[in-house]
């Protein structure tokens, strides 16, 4: 009976071949284990490249590149929009893309342009087309560490429209903001009493009649504004889910990186005010300005001129938000929005 001791027995467990063998199905399970692991990693990443140093990229025409820098939280975006064998031309915005595109560029072969992925004039990224065809632009990334001040590269931005378009939009029920400056006209009185003169200056203020204002909310850009402010004014009520499934069935593609909501969110306008100052010789200034939770998407917008006798308007600008876009192209954008119908319309990218 001493052979059955429980040391003995333990001695003879490992001495007859019991010790640790590979089970097949074991060995199965833990290849099942690591692969759901990886997979949960990647999905986490969400298709997003974590650029920290120079890394070099494909990019297929048509196709866009996720990534994000050092030091930014935001998601960013690289469209190869077209490609020859001597040149690429360039989208760079945050993600998913907005209606405006941040930086928009063409980079001759073997060039190298210092960007800003935020419009500002300081670089924080650096761009090298090391070579390109019809098809595709192989591209070196390299991130400008933010201690460093080096301004960004001249690129290209689009022209402004020459002609006045027709208006196809409807009338928007939705009212912007309007901030009223007036023009001030000072004259001076003087009385003497004791061989001493004194001066004293009154203030005539001129309103700015109702009428103007009407007059230029009935523009084919204030209507364009009034409709663009009633589509910003819904974001507040937009959650994650609902733009999540919102990208999916109208931009067709799976939300990008964990950030990509808040990216949206974040930099697209919750209104737009607008501004009239005057009268001067030529008529009245209507100033359209973006208010965003974002300094980047928040400013001047939409300014032009405003003759109130015959109703037409004149030097027309598009900036910030609208930088290097056009009418027609505000115009699609808001179209397309416009027909999702829920709060996250204006979230949703139009291309």
């Amino acid at each position: 009976m001493a052979s059955l001791s429980f040391k003995h027995k333990g001695h003879g467990f490992q001495k007859h071949g019991f010790q640790r063998k590979r089970n097949p199905n074991t060995l199965i399970i833990v290849a099942i284990i690591i692969i759901a692991v990886a997979v949960v990693v990647l999905l986490s990443l969400g298709g997003v490249n974590r650029i920290s140093q120079s890394q070099t990229f494909v990019l297929k025409q048509g196709s866009t590149l996720q990534f994000t820098l050092p030091s930014y939280q935001s998601t960013f975006s690289i469209y190869l929009n077209n490609a020859t064998t001597s040149l690429a031309g360039i989208l760079v915005s945050q993600s998913p893309v907005l209606s405006s595109t941040i930086v928009s560029f063409l980079i001759n072969n073997g060039s190298t342009l210092n960007i800003s992925t935020e419009g500002l004039s300081t670089a924080n990224l650096q761009i090298k087309l090391l070579s390109s065809n019809a098809t595709y632009a192989k591209l070196q990334l390299t991130p400008v560490p933010s201690g460093l001040t080096i301004p960004t590269s001249n690129f290209a931005v689009n022209a402004q429209p020459s002609s006045i378009p027709q208006n196809t939009l409807s009338n928007s029920q939705s009212t912007v903001s309007t901030t009223i400056i007036t023009t001030t006209q000072a004259t001076t009185t003087t009385s003497s009493s004791n061989s001493q003169q004194s001066s004293s200056s009154t203030t005539t203020v001129q309103s700015i009649p109702q009428s103007v204002i009407t007059e230029a909310g009935n523009t084919y850009i204030g209507t364009l504004v009034s409709n663009l402010n009633t589509l910003y004014a819904e974001v507040a009520q937009c959650t994650p889910s609902l733009y999540n499934q919102t990208l999916i069935s109208q931009a067709h593609q799976q939300p990008v990186g964990p950030l990509s909501y808040a990216n949206s969110s974040e930099v697209t306008p919750t209104s737009i005010t607008s501004t009239i100052k005057g009268p001067f010789s030529y008529g009245y200034s209507v100033n359209y300005t973006s208010v965003s939770k974002s300094k980047l998407t928040s400013g001047l917008a939409i300014s032009m001129d405003l003759n109130a006798t015959s109703g037409t308007i004149s030097n027309i600008k598009f900036s910030g938000i609208f930088e290097g876009q056009n009418y027609t192209d505000i115009e699609n954008s808001y179209n397309f929005q416009n027909g999702i119908g829920n709060a996250c319309a204006a979230l949703i990218p139009y291309s």
